[in-house]
C-alpha cells in the first residue's frame, strides 16, 4: 500500500525550498540590477552621442540645451531609442544641458532616472559639480579660495565616497577635489601598505640633489628644486632613480586598477615646504612639478581638507591645535600617513600627517602608511549619493 508524505517530511521539504529561495533570490535580484545598470549606461551614452551629433551639425551656433524631443524631431534619435530600462519611455521634454569648457569643447550634462534603484546619474564631473550643493561651512564641497576653478571636499565626513575597482573588487576612495577641467582627484580611503618613502640605500639613487643614501625627491629628474637645494636625481645600478614609494606604486599598485588606462596624467606639485602660510606652502610645492598618473596628496592638500580654516588653516595651526583640527578632517584616520611633500631645504626628510593630527617632518626611511591618489577623467559617468553606505560608482568602469 502506497503511503503519502508525513507532516515532518512536508515541513522538511518546505524548509529546504526556503533555504534555496533565500540563496537564489538575492543572486537573481543582483543580476537584474546589474542588467538594468548596463542598460542605463548604454541608453545614456546613446543620448549623449545624439546630442554631440546635434551640436556638430551647427558648430557656430550658441547652445544651452536640447530636449529628447528636439533630438527625435531632428532625426538624431529614433522613437525606439528613448525607452527607459525601467519601463515605458523617457519624457520627451527631458533636457540635456550644453556648456563649453575653457578650451571651447562642448560638455553635456543630464540626470536621467533610469537606474533600477532610482539613484541620480551624473553625465560627467562638471555635472556633479553643478548639482552638488557648494557650502561655506561644515562638511561638503567648497570652492577653493586659493586655486581658482577648483572645488575641494572638506570636513569630518563629507559625502565624497566613491568606489574604484581594484582587481575587479570595489574599493572605497574619497573624492578630494573637482579640478578646473572637471577631472576628479581621488584618494584611497585605506592605506595599501606601510613602508618608507625612500629606503636607506646608497646604491639606488644619485645626483646633485640626493646628497645622502636616502632622498626625499619623488621621482628622477634633471633638476629637482627644494628651496635652495637643487640638482639632478637619477638612478644607480640599473635603478629608476624614483623614490621607493613611487616604485611600489608603479610596480605593485597601478596594475591592480581596472581603470588605470583611463586615468589622467597631471602635473603634481612635488617640491618641499615648511611655511606657515598656506598660499606660500602651495607656491613652494609648485617649485618642482612631476607629470604622471598616480602619486600622493601634498601637505597643503591635507591642510585644506579641514573645514575649520580659522583654527586649522596652516601647518603651524595644525601643530598648535592638532587634537581639535583632526576632528574636522576626513583624511585623518588615526594613523600617521606619508605625504608627497619634502621638508624644505633638507634632502632626507619629508612631511607626514601624524596620528596626533598635525603635519611634521621625519626621516624618509621611516615606514608609514600611504594612500595613493590619482585623477579620473572629466567624462566619467557617475551614479550614487556619495555616502559611506551608498558611494558614487563609475558606471563605465
Amino acid at each position: 500500500m502506497k503511503k503519502g508524505f508525513t507532516l515532518v517530511e512536508v515541513l522538511g521539504v518546505m524548509v529546504v525550498l526556503g533555504i534555496i529561495g533565500a540563496i537564489v533570490t538575492p543572486v537573481v535580484q543582483n543580476s537584474i540590477n546589474e542588467s538594468a545598470t548596463k542598460s542605463c549606461e548604454i541608453q545614456i551614452k546613446l543620448f549623449e552621442k545624439a546630442a554631440r551629433n546635434y551640436t556638430s551639425q551647427n558648430p557656430y551656433k550658441t547652445y544651452t540645451s536640447v530636449t529628447l524631443r528636439e533630438l527625435q524631431d531632428g532625426g538624431f534619435l529614433k522613437s525606439g531609442e528613448i525607452k527607459n530600462p525601467k519601463g515605458g519611455n523617457f519624457d520627451l521634454d527631458s533636457v540635456i544641458d550644453i556648456t563649453k569648457d575653457a578650451s571651447g569643447n562642448y560638455l553635456y550634462s543630464y540626470n536621467f532616472d533610469c537606474l533600477s534603484n532610482n539613484e541620480p546619474t551624473y553625465s560627467n564631473a562638471c555635472d556633479l559639480k553643478n548639482k552638488v550643493k557648494v557650502v561655506t561651512s561644515g562638511d561638503g564641497l567648497y570652492r577653493d579660495t586659493i586655486e581658482n576653478g577648483r572645488y575641494i571636499y572638506k570636513g569630518a565626513n563629507p559625502n565624497n565616497y566613491i568606489y574604484i575597482r581594484e582587481n575587479g573588487v570595489n574599493i572605497k576612495y574619497r573624492i578630494y577635489s573637482i579640478e578646473d577641467d572637471c577631472s576628479l582627484k581621488v584618494v584611497r580611503k585605506d592605506a595599501i601598505v606601510n613602508m618608507p618613502f625612500d629606503v636607506n640605500d646608497a646604491t639606488r639613487r644619485k645626483g646633485g640633489y640626493c646628497d645622502s643614501s636616502r632622498c626625499n625627491a619623488w621621482a628622477a629628474t634633471n633638476h629637482f628644486i627644494n628651496g635652495t637645494k637643487s640638482g639632478v636625481v637619477s638612478g644607480l645600478n640599473g635603478n629608476t632613480g624614483d623614490s621607493s614609494i613611487k616604485e611600489y606604486i608603479d610596480n605593485n599598485f597601478a596594475p591592480t586598477l581596472d581603470i588605470y588606462d583611463k586615468l589622467v596624467s597631471k602635473l603634481w606639485n612635488v617640491s618641499g615646504t615648511s611655511d606657515d602660510n598656506i598660499a606660500t606652502s602651495i607656491a613652494d610645492e609648485k617649485t618642482t612639478r612631476w607629470n604622471g598618473k598616480i602619486a600622493l596628496l601634498t601637505a597643503s592638500e591635507y591642510v585644506r581638507a579641514n573645514s575649520n580654516i580659522s583654527l586649522c588653516g596652516s601647518l603651524s595651526n595644525l601643530k598648535e591645535n592638532a587634537v581639535a583640527c583632526r576632528v574636522d578632517n576626513y583624511l585623518y584616520d588615526g594613523k600617521s600617513t606619508c605625504l608627497l611633500t619634502p621638508y624644505k631645504l633638507i634632502t632626507w626628510q619629508n612631511l607626514i600627517a601624524t596620528f596626533y593630527g598635525d603635519v611634521n617632518n621625519y626621516l624618509v626611511d621611516t615606514s608609514w602608511d600611504f594612500h595613493p591618489a590619482f585623477y579620473l577623467p572629466s567624462d566619467v559617468l557617475i551614479s550614487g549619493s556619495g555616502t559611506d553606505s551608498n558611494p558614487y560608482v563609475l558606471l563605465d568602469n
